[in-house]
């Protein structure tokens, strides 16, 4: 009696489990589906992410291996980066063309680029653009101590550290206090 029993038991969840599956079956097959095909196209996505990054950075170094040779490909090359979504290659590229404007004293498209940019950096980037702004619209109408009161020399400096320095520089520089220049970049660089 008792294997007559089994049987039937059997039977029925046999037959409770086909019924189940038969009423779930594109939701138990889709779930399957998507468990196994998930993780492929996951790593499918990683590896397409990561290789566009890889070209956004050599593009990066290939704009500033040719700023000495061909100025006007690389800068063309930075302010498509820098125009970009890719944070760290449009922070990079933005300030390499500001390092570049500000050595060639370009300073209406110094702006133009701080300006652009303070649209799309954070509040705290957004926040030293504006002073680095500031100071290169009234450059010539600033003192010492309205200048470093904008740019901030001590402690950390963030992102724009080389582009403040030459700021200051240029400013010791034009006052003719070499000793002062030398002081923020020791080489004159």
């Amino acid at each position: 009696m008792n294997d007559l029993e089994n049987q039937i038991k059997d039977e029925i969840f046999q037959d409770k489990i086909s019924k189940l599956y038969n009423r779930f079956k594109y939701l138990i097959v889709s779930t399957l589906f998507l468990i196994l095909i998930f993780p492929i196209l996951l790593q499918i996505f990683i590896y397409y992410e990561n290789n566009k990054k890889q070209n956004l950075l050599s593009n990066y170094l290939k704009a500033e291996n040719l700023i000495n040779s061909n100025e006007r490909e690389s800068i063309l090359i930075l302010d498509s980066l820098a125009k970009g979504k890719d944070e760290i290659t449009s922070i990079l590229s933005s300030n390499k063309l500001i390092d570049y404007y500000l050595e060639k004293k370009q300073s209406k498209k110094l702006i133009d680029l701080i300006n652009y940019k303070k649209l799309n950096y954070k509040e705290d980037i957004f926040l030293e653009l504006k002073k680095i702004q500031n100071v290169l619209i009234n450059f010539d109408n600033m003192n010492e101590s309205e200048i470093l009161a904008l740019i901030n020399l001590s402690g950390d400096m963030g992102i724009f550290k080389t582009i403040k320095k030459k700021i200051i520089y240029d400013f010791y520089i034009k006052n003719q206090q070499i000793d002062k220049a030398r002081q923020i970049l020791p080489l004159g660089k």
